[in-house]
Formats: C-alpha cells, structure tokens, sequence
C-alpha cells in the first residue's frame, strides 16, 4: 500500500519561494504514523560557521552537500521538537530532477545512511528506532513536487508516496513529570566528569521509569485504540457545557504514575565513604502534539518520548555550558548553583503545532534563542514569532537562604560548619534541582 505525506497547505507557497539557482537542501519535520506522514514545517539547513552567523546552504549540485552539515543540523533541530514530533526526511528544492541522477540517488543514498546511523546512535532522542527518516522531497522549478521514500535495507528501494496539501488538525496534550522520587546519589569526588557521569544515571533511570510507566488522559484509562480526537470531544462536552465553542478547553490533560521502586534484601546494601551527595528536585513539564486520527498509543508514546527527549537534551546542554571545574571551588563558596535552560515553546509560521527552545538563565525569549536560525523561522515573520513560556525560572534566592534543601536531603548525616554545596537547578517549572553536599570529611561510618 502507497503510503500518504500530508503536507501543511502553506507549505507549497513557501517552497515555491525558495527557487534558486542550483539546490537548497533542508529537513522535513513532522508526525509518522503506520499510513500518514504528517509534515508541519520545513527547516533549510545551514551551514555550520565557527563564531560568526551561519547562512543558508546553497549548492551547485547534490555532490557537494557534506552529511555533517545534515548530522549537524539533526542534531539542533530533535532537540526542539516536541514529543511525537520527529525528522522525517529532506527536502531540495532547484532545478534538477535527483531522482532521475544515478549519481545524485546514490548520494542521497549514503547521506540517508549517515542519518539512519545518526538516529541509531542517540535512542534518547529517537525513542522509535524503527521512525528513521526515509522521505525525501524534491522540488523542481516550482511546480514539480516529487516526494520518494527510501528503504533503509541494501537493496535501498526507492518507493513513491502520494503528496496531500492541506490543512491538518491537531490535538494537544499536556503532562508533568515528578522529580521528587528519585532517590539521591552518592559520589567520593567532584568534578565535571563525575557530574557529568552522574546525570546519566539519573537520565537512564528517568528514561527507564518513564517507559514503564502507566498513563490515564483526562484522568481515566483509556484502551489503547482509542482515538484521541473522540476523548477530547467527550471531556468538551462533560466540563463546559454552558461555555462557547472558544472557551472550551484547548488540550487534553495526561497524568503520568511511575513504577513503585524495588524492595530489596539488606544483603545487597553496601555502606561506604562518600564525599558528596547528588538529588533532583521538581517537575518537568511536557508539551505534544498529535494529528487528528491520532490514537491513545500514539499518544502514550509521544508523551514518553517528550520528557526523555527534553530532559535529554537538557542536560547536555548544561554539562556542555559547565566553564569552571568543580573540583577546585573553594571552601568558603558554601553554595555554588548551576542552572540549566527551560523550556519555552515556539508558534511555527505554517501550522498551529509549536515546537521547543530553551532559556538559560538571563537569556530574553527573541535575541538569543536559536530556534529562528535552526528551524529556519521566515525572516519576514520576525514580529509574528511568539514563544509561550512553559516552565517557571528558579529562584536562586530560596537556596542561597534558608536550610530547608539541606535539611531535605541530609536527614542521615550531620552537617556542620565547613562543607560545600553544589545545587544545580534545572529550570523547569518549579524547577528540578540537583543539589550536591559537599562533606569535606568522610561522614558516613557503621
């Protein structure tokens, strides 16, 4: 069966304007499901510049485009989308026909096969392996619109897909995940390495958690071939039944429950020295989006796949901002506090679904964010850009005063006048806090 891509409307008009000389390539962005591809926006890929603006790729032939300058715009761009949201393929737009090019199809070919490897590489990006970008789309002199989709097996089969411009409807969901459960972990040094280390471990246990975890939308269990568009209609109905079409509620509300942890025997219990102690705090706060025919499993998945993704990304995006080392602080800086970026979600230009960016602290929500530059906003649309902040900023002030986080996470050990604390907090809503104690003694004894 011939699969379908769905195309945004306003997506024709735009590529239409994009006619060059020679090709412009870029990435298509949008929903896969088992029939339907859903593509919601288009991001011409840039090429990466060392400390000065990158511009818009444009190349005299297929040849030339180097897949880093593709892995590299991947690599920026699955950060910002959201759950559920993935790359399905590339776009070119130009004069040339690539699909009728031996030489051209075999190198898109082998650029699909370092996209594939890409995807395979980073699983807490891609929660579906099995969704590896295979679409590609080429347009040719404005009127031509020629959209394969590649097999990712050797033979490499090129298949051809049926192309529908119009306007999609989507449905919003929104959860929140806990932090306040994770259990804190303990260190015998500080440094960047061992923090880094450490928020792997919370990463890979969040991640296994979440993919276990159990999911009511709206509060009840759904079946999982449920359509999603059937119980935001029925929860219209049930809650506003005197409000106006416009005042009904806009998402349907998803509530996470996470596996009870493991009861274990004492046997397995090692007491031992440790010099600093690692706990997160707070609440993470996911934003997907789903099309119209859209079922409960979809929408189990992509909410999993959001709060992975996003605390993800995150989280390398702190440790790759971290400039002092952690070992040499000082005694006398009794709290230290790392606060990585939260999260902000982006209006496209061509489609009601909004992607994600994410704020470091002192960061303003138009100059420095890189969504306009990756995600290839429409120069012309810069006053229309509009973000939606969906996580509170920390309150740094609340840690530097008081002992009510100390008191929280020390309640075996005593602490007393020289010990150093590390808290890093996470700006997502309410904040996720990662505090550290530094003990400049060995506390812990039997």
């Amino acid at each position: 069966m011939k699969k379908t891509v769905r195309f945004e409307k306003s997506l024709k008009n735009y590529l239409k304007s994009l006619k060059t000389d020679g090709i412009t390539p870029g990435l298509l962005l949008g929903q896969s499901s088992s029939d339907h591809d859903f593509v919601v926006h288009l991001a011409r890929t840039p090429i990466p510049k060392e400390n000065s603006c990158t511009e818009i790729c444009h190349l005299k032939q297929i040849q030339n485009l180097k897949e880093e300058w593709i892995i590299d715009h991947m690599r920026n761009v699955i950060q910002m989308l959201p759950g559920g949201m993935t790359i399905l393929g590339l776009f070119f737009v130009g004069d040339v026909n690539l699909f009728s090019n031996s030489t051209a199809v075999a190198c898109l070919k082998k650029i699909l096969g370092a996209v594939d490897k890409f995807v395979q590489e980073n699983e807490y990006y891609f929660i579906e392996l099995k969704l590896t970008p295979k679409l590609v789309l080429n347009c040719i002199e404005d009127t031509n619109f020629i959209c394969k989709q590649f097999s990712t097996s050797q033979s490499g089969q090129l298949d051809s897909v049926d192309c529908v411009w119009n306007c999609n409807d989507w449905h919003r969901i929104s959860c929140y995940y806990d932090f306040q459960h994770l259990l804190p972990l303990y260190v015998k040094s500080i440094s960047n390495v061992i923090l880094h280390e450490k928020i792997m471990d919370i990463l890979k246990y969040v991640s296994k958690s979440v993919k276990e975890s159990i999911l009511l939308l709206n509060g009840e269990l759904k079946n999982q071939m449920d359509l999603i568009k059937n119980i935001k209609e029925k929860v219209n109905e049930r809650i506003v039944q005197n409000a106006t079409e416009s005042e009904a509620p806009s998402q349907i509300v998803a509530d996470l429950y996470a596996p009870c942890g493991k009861q274990f025997s004492h046997e397995v219990f090692e007491v031992c020295d440790y010099n600093a102690e690692l706990k997160c705090f707070g609440t993470l706060c996911s934003d997907v989006y789903l099309h119209n025919e859209a079922t409960v499993h979809e929408a189990i998945r992509a909410i999993k796949e959001d709060i992975i993704r996003s605390l993800y990304s995150r989280l390398m995006m702190h440790c790759n901002s971290l400039m002092e080392d952690l070992s040499t602080t000082s005694a006398e800086e009794s709290k230290i506090i790392h606060e990585p970026p939260r999260r902000v979600s982006v209006y496209l230009p061509h489609s009601k679904v909004r992607f994600t960016d994410y704020l470091f602290p002192g960061e303003d929500t138009l100059g420095t964010l890189p969504a306009k530059e990756q995600l290839d906003i429409p120069a012309s649309n810069d006053q229309q850009i509009l973000y939606e902040s969906l996580e509170v900023e920390t309150d740094a002030a609340e840690f530097y005063n008081g002992d009510s986080v100390i008191n929280a996470i020390s309640q075996t050990t005593e602490v007393k006048k020289n010990h150093l604390q590390y808290i890093l907090s996470f700006g997502i809503i309410f904040s996720i806090i990662i505090v550290v104690i530094a003990i400049l003694y060995q506390r812990l004894r039997l």
